[in-house]
């Protein structure tokens, strides 16, 4: 089937051009979709039986996870799975799946769904049985919060307060006991109030005398810092402005694409001088904005000297301030600047298993048969990315392979198990033809979960890769990308494809989810 949708997609876009007629894009989407499922979709649309709607929304879901060469029909798709989804309770998680995919495509985006998220989440919870009633009450809280936000940028602040009242009677009347992500968010929300109502003054202030220096870059440190929106704040910047941001702001909004070395450094002391004077709601922002400019530098600048030393020193103290600010990092994440997608939602059992086997249980999927077992979630890479795994060996030895993209190729971060006589066995492969950075550390438990973080950061020709186990370091490499490659047994992975692989180890993955700071993220064909 997915072959003949996109031979067919280009001879019907194609046929528009031959012929000279006038079809938009649009057009040809919706032409796509009723030549594929246009008498199907009508005539399940048009009946009173629900589960059929459900069942066709499913169906549809699985083509718009597939039509990612044909941008326009997969939207179109998802659209159609929301629409028929929403006939009856058991169809809402594919609406959301369906709103799941368009906000992948496009992050900007994600506000323009966050009241149709809100509505599902309302009717999960209205709907929901007794037994499932508190989870719901959470996922609705926190989106009441989130709505909240969005509302307060828009200017809405009364109807942000209201929204944000009923969250707080949600928790109160279910009981809820896990409310850490709420409370970060209602403490972000008050503070995104302040902001908003200092930045319409500020902004009052400077209409009525643009020549009022002190509130012209009072709002640019708001801008900056509270709201890291350096684009936003470059509007404001004039020759009277402070020093440092007349030289760095053009450069942070992404005026140069191409910085020295030396502008690395500076822009990324200028970040973390700015995190020290902000407060709850830029910390963690101006923190990661320092962090990429310094891992930058050190890309760039791989001899070993003086100057890399300091780099280094002052990368450390950055992830130490981080880690101590981790619900200004919640924060950030509940402000939907941050976008994680979810790999083990779009793995199908029977489609995206290379080699073994994979069987789906409760909190997640097993990896299971041969001696060499791969998964291949429906994702392309590029850029720079954040991959979080956690996983519980299941009484074997064996290692867990992580085959991370890195440019148009890839390489693998193994976990090996150890036994009982001797430790675990940690390393990165190919590094030049070799396996490389290995490290051993004490044998890792049976049935006992633990979390991998690794984040690949690539610049030019050179790439940076770090991971931690359970917080804390594991593994660090840097060179250039032609230096790695996949072990030969590891060959059926298709560069840009993340693969979850074991060899031996039975491995259970509990988590397994992607987050993109750079580049994109496509559905593999």
């Amino acid at each position: 089937m997915k072959t003949a949708i996109v031979v067919f997609a280009v001879v019907l876009f194609a046929s528009a051009v031959t012929l000279g007629e006038e079809i938009t894009p649009s057009e040809n989407a919706q032409k796509l979709f009723d030549s594929l499922y246009g008498a199907e979709f009508q005539r399940v649309l048009a009946s009173k039986e629900t589960n059929g709607k459900v069942v066709l929304a499913e169906k549809l879901l699985v083509a718009a996870n597939k039509a990612d060469s044909i941008p326009e029909l997969q939207v179109l798709l998802c659209e159609k799975v929301i629409q028929l989804s929403m006939a009856e309770p058991k169809g809402y998680d594919k609406a959301l799946s369906a709103i799941e995919i368009l906000v992948s495509k496009s992050p900007d985006k994600a506000q323009t769904f966050q009241e149709t998220v809100l509505k599902i989440r309302k009717y999960q919870y209205e709907a929901g049985s007794v037994s499932s009633r508190a989870k719901a009450a959470g996922a609705y809280a926190d989106c009441l919060v989130s709505t909240a936000i969005a509302k307060v940028r828009q200017g809405e602040t009364e109807e942000a307060k209201k929204l944000c009242v009923l969250a707080q009677r949600l928790a109160r009347e279910n009981r809820l006991s896990d409310t850490e992500s709420l409370d970060v968010k209602i403490k972000y929300f008050e503070e995104a109030q302040k902001t908003a109502a200092k930045i319409s003054q500020l902004e009052g202030v400077i209409k009525a005398n643009p020549a009022n220096t002190k509130a012209r870059d009072e709002l640019i440190r708001i801008l900056l810092v509270d709201q890291d929106n350096p684009v936003e704040a470059l509007k404001y910047l004039n020759d009277t402005s402070e020093e440092k941001a007349r030289k760095y702001l053009p450069i942070a909004a992404g005026e140069s694409e191409e910085i020295s070395e030396a502008l690395n450094v500076e822009i990324g002391q200028w970040y973390y001088d700015l995190a020290g004077q902000a407060g709850f709601l830029g910390k963690a922002a101006m923190l990661n904005r320092a962090k990429s400019y310094y891992e930058r530098f050190l890309l760039m600048h791989p001899t070993k000297d003086q100057s890399q030393t300091i780099a280094e020193l002052a990368l450390d103290s950055i992830k130490s301030d981080l880690a101590k600010t981790a619900s200004a990092a919640k924060a950030a994440a509940a402000s939907g600047n941050s976008q994680w997608v979810d790999l083990l939602k779009l793995i199908d059992p029977t489609k995206n298993v290379v080699l073994g086997k994979c069987v789906q249980e409760e909190g997640g999927i097993r990896l299971t048969g041969d001696w060499r077992r791969l998964v291949v979630p429906p994702v392309v890479v590029s850029g720079n990315y954040d991959l979080e795994v956690t996983f519980v060996n299941k009484n074997s030895e064996g290692r867990l392979g992580l085959l991370l993209p890195v440019g148009n190729t890839a390489v693998d971060l193994w976990l090996g198990s150890g036994n009982d006589n001797q430790g675990a066995d940690f390393g990165i492969e190919m590094i030049n033809g070799k396996e490389n950075t290995q490290v051993k550390p004490n044998r890792l438990e049976n049935n006992r979960p633990y979390t991998v973080l690794v984040q690949v950061r690539t610049a030019g020709n050179k790439v940076a890769i770090a991971s931690f186990l359970d917080g804390s370091p594991l593994i660090q490499w840097s060179g250039l990308v032609s230096a790695i490659s996949l072990k030969p047994h590891w060959k059926c992975l298709e560069p840009q494809h993340l693969g979850l692989g074991a060899y031996c180890m039975n491995v259970h993955l509990q988590k397994a989810r992607i987050q993109l700071l750079s580049g994109k993220t496509a559905s593999a064909r």
